[in-house]
């Protein structure tokens, strides 16, 4: 996990990049957010043993990054 020390902001360009369509955009905006995203679809099971296990639940970490990209999508039709 990153500290505060190390965390970067998203710069402007980024963002009108985002808003603009730009795949690039896109993608700088997901790898800003990816270890939040990941973070929350962090699942936790046991097993018929007794063993937890931790893994990042791909499927739902797709649909939060779609889910991001199209809410990018409606605030650039509502700002434009």
């Amino acid at each position: 996990m990153k500290t505060s020390n190390s965390y970067k902001n998203i710069t402007p360009e980024t963002v009108v990049a985002a808003l603009s369509g730009s795949d690039e955009g896109y993608a700088a905006l997901l790898k800003h957010y990816e270890p939040y995203i990941s973070k929350l679809c962090l699942m936790h099971v046991n097993d018929a043993a007794g063993y937890a296990y931790s893994f990042v639940d791909e499927d739902l970490k797709q649909l939060m990054q779609i889910g991001i990209i199209k809410a990018v999508q409606m605030h650039a039709k509502n700002f434009m």
